[in-house]
């Protein structure tokens, strides 16, 4: 009569509507960098745009629980909601027979896992599972706010999937962020931050899955920080060239500006707003890699007026152009690896949203 059936003596019927539909779904590759590759998860191609290949849309049959709402109510306060209430997921029937409440989209593994949990069948409960089916399972957890129940088995099967985590950005870094940020694991929350700041060529995806949207914003804000912090450094060594200020002579200046100006030519930071120097496509990784290569060539010339107290008369040793020095202040290596953005406000709390205040220490 039933699919699953969590409580023989259950007084609810939960039916799972268009059970199985596309999670996560990634659209486009995300990175402009040869040496950064799309999550394996779900391969996509190279080049942009990605044509999308159409297909038809499959809706499966309902999938019906016979739950306990004793258990639901004291497991999930949105499911509680919808029980007393009066939410529309809630039907009562006209009979005395079970009460019915509907639910669509999920994965139906993760739905079992989850009511497994609620209805204390740990014995059905797997000890492992991949890292598709924790996403699914996670975003489960968040919509029903069953923090405190997935919590354990969370823990254990972040702890058996851990390793290794993803170092380059594409959908499996997304789905540890959600996973991370829904069990609250600390040390793979840090790793994802970081490969997505470091990474991510634009703002970041979230994929529709339940990352805290403060989260996201301080995300992207740092990585355009770092990178206009670096715009700023380069920016003012060329006004230093320019006034007159730096180098041996007046020679010394004008290749060392001329390099310098060629190099923000190519990264297209001459007429581009400081405030955004981040071409769309690039990361900030690929983006500090390439203005640490700045260096002037190697010139030979009178040093009579080199103020460098060593004899080699080439540029590169008399007055080696760093710009990139702007690249490893300790403030913006912060920053970029992600550092504070974990903390308790971070992460959604069975009593109630956090204030956004709270999120980043």
């Amino acid at each position: 009569m039933y699919d699953h059936t969590l409580d023989p003596l259950g007084d609810v019927i939960l039916t799972l509507k268009n059970p199985n539909a596309p999670f996560a779904t990634w659209h486009r590759v995300t990175c402009s960098s040869d040496n950064c590759y799309p999550s394996t998860a779900e391969p996509v191609g190279t080049e942009e745009p990605l044509a999308t290949e159409e297909r038809p849309v499959v809706i499966h049959e309902p999938i019906t629980f016979l739950v306990s709402s004793r258990h639901l109510i004291l497991a999930s306060p949105v499911l509680k909601a919808a029980l007393t209430g009066g939410w529309n997921e809630s039907i009562a029937r006209e009979t005395d027979g079970p009460r019915e409440i509907s639910t669509e989209g999920w994965d139906v593994q993760a739905m079992i896992i989850i009511m497994d949990i609620i209805h204390h069948k740990w014995s059905q409960v797997p000890r492992e599972v991949d890292l598709e089916l924790l996403a699914k399972i996670a975003a489960v957890v968040d919509y029903y706010q069953t923090y405190e129940m997935g919590q354990f088995m969370g823990t254990l099967w972040v702890e058996r999937l851990r390793t290794p985590l993803p170092d380059s950005y594409g959908r499996e870094i997304i789905l540890w962020l959600c996973i991370s940020s829904v069990f609250r694991d600390a040390e793979v929350f840090r790793h994802a931050t970081r490969v997505a700041i470091r990474q991510c060529p634009r703002d970041l995806e979230t994929l529709e899955l339940p990352i805290p949207s403060a989260v996201v914003d301080e995300i992207n804000n740092r990585r355009k920080n770092v990178a206009q912090e670096i715009t700023m450094g380069l920016s003012n060594l060329e006004r230093k060239f320019l006034l007159g200020e730096g180098g041996c002579n007046d020679a010394c200046r004008s290749i060392q500006l001329g390099t310098l100006m060629q190099k923000m030519h190519s990264l297209k930071l001459l007429d581009r707003d400081l405030g955004q120097p981040l071409q769309d496509g690039m990361s900030l990784s690929e983006f500090i890699d390439r203005v640490r290569e700045i260096e002037p060539p190697t010139w030979y010339g009178d040093s009579s007026d080199c103020t460098n107290s060593h004899r080699d008369k080439s540029l590169s040793n008399c007055c080696s152009l760093k710009p990139h020095r702007c690249t490893r202040s300790p403030k913006l290596s912060g920053e970029a690896s992600g550092g504070g953005l974990f903390s308790s406000g971070a992460f959604p709390d069975p009593s109630g949203p956090a204030p956004a205040r709270s999120l980043f220490g």
